[in-house]
């Protein structure tokens, strides 16, 4: 008897497409199956579709195909295993399922078969295919970084910039001849004193558009105006990331640092730069006289020792800020240590973050109680169905064989979805303890943190920047949350005080 098969074959992306990946794969299962003597019943193809999620359109198609035709395939072919599935528990569940259909699989280039070499074969497979996997996401990852690290912008070009190639080799970008001056004209009205609004209004008016020649929307304006890549930065805080960009600013960086200031209510803006270790202070530190940010120098004394010293940008213009390194860190540590909170507020900052972290993952949670209700009524289908055909004999074997093909399909399918819904979650009570111990300790952390993490805690501390006046720094209330109080919720010093009155500390 003629044994039959399916062939399913996969790409993740276009560019896979456009590389003939998938031609490559059919022909390899078609002369598979010639050599084995197998009939092909249908080829499945999926196109541009990763194989990390259960939701693909002909891996869903192929199992509802097979299910229909209970007992008139025996083997499902890929061209490799991975192609089915890139992690084990997807390719666990798959090929469980189509063990109860009584099908094998069976890859074109890989010597997998029911041998028990073959079986070992076939599991020491998924497993590299899920190592591949990761160390592609990972290498793809570090290979972003080092270009960005490098100054070149990975993205697409924003507005105002078209993508080039640099005479050196590598990619750069350059100011679009037609967007670039429209773009400078919205960040010098915004500079002049114009709205944001107002500001879009006129250079739309102007001729503004979009790649796709749309006028620009307030949010994607917004978006513009914030982004340091016109004043010529790489900056990408998720991976702590702030440097010069290999192309040329767009925007004057002082003109630039001005509209921020504008849009940020004429308040000083910092510019947050890396600057040099020995004065972790420098752009955070703001004169109290003439609002700008400090810098900061090594003076030589006359027997020749070292002095550092934080001072105005400006000294021939504002003499009013000059102060040891040494006298103004140690304030800035005090600062910190004066910002300690009771562990009493802690534990209250716990349980309010927490209820708000519950309300916004409540979409992710309904996702995940649906699945796992649909796992359990699929648990319970089956065993019904089990039940009206062995021990009620309420259905011909012909109906169970069918109906049960159905439930064990969207069993497979339901625990896929499951298990990616599982594996997305974020770790919150270890963000919450971090932040205790940020918050109880932040001036020993300082101390010990290299500049770019002194830079960051620094920047959330202080966004705005510490003002410093008669060379001490001003008691300004940080904006973090953690130390800034409740204000930010809703009746959140009504519930701090009522707590505290209904939790007295004990007598020392």
């Amino acid at each position: 008897m003629t044994q039959r098969a399916v062939i399913y074959t996969r790409v993740s992306s276009e560019r896979q497409v456009a590389n003939h990946s998938l031609p490559v794969q059919h022909r390899g299962c078609l002369d598979y199956c010639e050599r084995e003597g197998m009939e092909v019943a249908r080829v499945f193809v999926e196109g541009g579709e990763s194989a990390k999620t259960a939701d693909r359109t002909e891996l869903q198609a192929m199992l509802a195909y097979c299910r229909k035709h209970l007992g008139q395939v025996q083997f499902l072919v890929v061209y490799t295993v991975d192609r089915l599935a890139r992690n084990q528990f997807d390719h666990a569940m798959i090929r469980r399922h189509l063990a109860t259909l009584g099908i094998t699989l069976r890859a074109a280039s890989q010597p997998i078969d029911d041998s028990p070499t073959g079986r070992a074969m076939e599991g020491m497979l998924s497993v590299f295919a899920q190592l591949d996997n990761d160390i592609r996401a990972e290498k793809v990852k570090e290979g972003m970084q080092e270009a960005a690290k490098g100054g070149q912008w990975i993205w697409r070009a924003p507005l105002g910039y078209v993508h080039a190639v640099r005479p050196e080799g590598g990619r750069t970008m350059i100011p679009d001849p037609v967007r670039g001056p429209l773009v400078v004209k919205a960040f010098e009205l915004v500079a002049a004193g114009h709205t944001a609004a107002s500001a879009l209004a006129e250079v739309t008016a102007l001729g503004l558009r979009t790649a796709r020649g749309e006028p620009l929307i307030p949010e994607s304006f917004k978006h513009v105006l914030d982004n340091h890549v016109y004043a010529g930065r790489v900056r990408v805080p998720s991976w702590q990331l702030d440097v010069p960009g290999n192309f040329s600013a767009l925007v004057d960086p002082d003109l630039w640092w001005r509209a921020q200031s504008k849009l940020n209510g004429g308040a000083a803006v910092i510019p947050h730069r890396r600057g040099r270790p020995d004065f972790p202070l420098r752009g955070t530190v703001i004169c109290g006289a003439c609002g700008r940010p400090l810098t900061a120098s090594w003076s030589t004394g006359r027997r020749g020792g070292k002095y550092g010293y934080y001072h105005c940008p400006a000294p021939a213009r504002c003499k009013a800020t000059k102060v040891r390194k040494e006298e103004i860190e140690e304030d800035f540590l005090q600062l910190l240590r004066e910002l300690r909170p009771e562990r009493e507020y802690l534990a209250l900052f716990r349980a309010v973050t927490l209820d708000a972290w519950h309300d916004d993952q409540k979409d992710i949670v309904d996702r995940r109680a649906a699945l796992e209700a649909e796992v359990r009524e699929t648990k319970r289908r089956r065993d019904r169905l089990v039940e009206a055909y062995l021990y009620e004999q309420a259905i011909s074997e012909e109906v169970y064989q069918d109906q049960m093909a159905r439930i064990d399909e969207a069993y497979t399918l339901a625990n896929m979805r499951l298990h990616d819904a599982q594996v997305s979650e974020i770790d919150i009570e270890a963000v919450l303890a971090f932040a205790e111990h940020l918050a109880l300790k932040a001036d020993r952390i300082w101390l010990a943190a290299t500049l770019e993490q002194r830079q960051r805690l620094q920047r959330g501390l202080y966004p705005d920047g510490l003002k410093i006046t008669e060379n001490r720094l001003v008691r300004t209330p940080p904006t973090l949350l953690i130390f800034n109080g409740l204000g930010a919720f809703p009746e959140g010093i009504e519930i701090w005080s009522a707590w505290r009155d209904s939790n007295p500390r004990p007598a020392a």
